[in-house]
């Protein structure tokens, strides 16, 4: 296991609170639960570019809203426009975690979160829609059709201080995407 140690910059003159020898990251997101939102994005931006540079990823895109996207394969074409009709495989994870979600069935076995009956197939759905979280959106608006990527999404573009399932609040989210089709609108 890990050891983390956490400096983080409290009030106006940069004085450091410290938080170290602890291995398990579910304290840790205890812990980050008492900051401040400037505190806590800014924990998240270095969480996410340490998470990057451990797994030594060849090529990173940010967007400007501080999506990481990793792209796993890379395939000719367009990417999608909003309002196109775009179906997506997925694994969710917490981002040093469990996979909480997927849209295979022998990954949710694996994971322990299978559910007898669940339509494991790619989620149907139109791109810049409110029914997916905002990093999907802005991850998959530079995916092309048939590639596989990798989105890190900072808490404020996944579900921000509100929980959904066992997703707790304001947790960084990484998800395996594969663009499995685009149907242009």
């Amino acid at each position: 296991m890990k050891n983390f140690f956490l400096a983080l910059p409290v009030g106006m003159f940069g004085l450091l609170a410290t938080w170290s020898g602890c291995s398990d990251p579910n304290r840790i997101e205890l812990f980050v639960d008492t900051l401040s939102i400037e505190q806590r994005m800014a924990l998240e931006e270095d969480t996410i570019d340490q998470f990057i540079a451990e797994q030594e990823y060849d090529s990173v895109f940010i967007t400007s809203s501080g999506v990481r996207i990793v792209p796993l394969t890379f395939v000719e074409g367009d990417p999608p426009n909003p309002g196109d009709i775009l179906s997506v495989d997925y694994t969710g994870s917490f981002v040093y975690g469990a996979v909480f979600d997927t849209s295979h069935e022998d990954v949710a076995m694996e994971a322990g979160i299978f559910i007898q009956g669940f339509p494991y197939h790619p989620l149907v759905m139109n791109l810049g829609s409110t029914d997916i979280i905002i990093g999907w959106s802005d991850g998959l608006s530079y995916m092309k059709e048939g590639q596989k990527a990798l989105l890190v999404i900072p808490s404020r573009r996944a579900f921000g201080s509100t929980a959904r399932g066992s997703i707790a609040p304001n947790r960084i989210l990484k998800f395996e995407l594969t663009l499995v089709r685009i149907r242009r609108q």
